[in-house]
């Protein structure tokens, strides 16, 4: 299990030479590719950076929690019954319904928190790294 701060960032190489090279205290974990590329801590390897290039750095960059569950689709269910009780919500685009989003290795859904901040809840299909 793993938990992660999704981080937008202006220049891959920038970054990683900073927080791995610089630093030392990040190795990298997994590139994703389309870049995106997650870097874990020294000390935790439970822990670390996803960072995703963004060339549009006119808005403040976007910082999100990332937790990793056994079954996405188990934890949509618990979380949507449990959000009937507070100001928080499911994340969905204007017009959908909210959702467990399925890609090639994983899933995932985005819940906001009553003050705006987002925490991604995802399964791996390839935990094994």
């Amino acid at each position: 299990m793993r938990a992660a701060v999704n981080m937008s960032v202006k220049s891959m190489a920038e970054t990683l030479n900073f927080y791995v090279g610089e630093l030392s205290l990040f190795d990298v974990k997994r590139d994703y590719g389309m870049g995106t590329v997650l870097i874990s801590y020294k000390k935790n390897d439970g822990f670390g950076l996803m960072l995703t290039e963004i060339s549009d750095f006119s808005e403040p960059p976007k910082f999100f929690l990332e937790l990793e569950v056994e079954n996405c689709d188990t934890e949509f269910e618990r979380v949507k019954k449990s959000l009937a009780k507070s100001k928080g919500y499911i994340y969905a685009e204007e017009g959908e319904m909210p959702g467990v989003f399925e890609y090639p290795v994983g899933k995932n859904f985005l819940v906001v928190d009553p003050f705006g901040n987002k925490i991604l809840i995802f399964e791996d299909y390839n935990n094994s790294l």
